[in-house]
């Protein structure tokens, strides 16, 4: 089992979109242990969480998009923000 961590890339202050997104994610996948897995199911949340927040217009400047990438057989969900990674989420045993 793992638990989701997630790291924030160039960002000194966090804008509000931000906020509302980690904690949304953080309420659904963090705090317990999960299997690691189900790095795609926080993959389709958080596609879902973005398409959210650009409709109820909180991402109204930005370009954010949703990816997934893999490294050395780990896979991490990276969110992109005008094609600038400025957050990641990744399994940590």
């Amino acid at each position: 089992m793992a638990r989701l961590k997630y790291e924030t890339y160039g960002v000194s202050d966090k804008p509000l979109w931000m906020l509302k997104l980690q904690c949304a994610i953080m309420q659904e996948f963090g705090g317990y242990d999960i299997d690691p897995e189900r790095i795609n199911d926080v993959f389709d949340f958080a596609k879902k969480e973005v398409h959210k927040l650009q409709d109820t217009r909180d991402i109204i400047r930005s370009v954010v998009t949703v990816e997934t990438s893999e490294w050395q057989g780990d896979i991490s969900v990276e969110f992109l923000r005008n094609g600038r990674m400025v957050q990641k989420y990744y399994m940590a045993l």
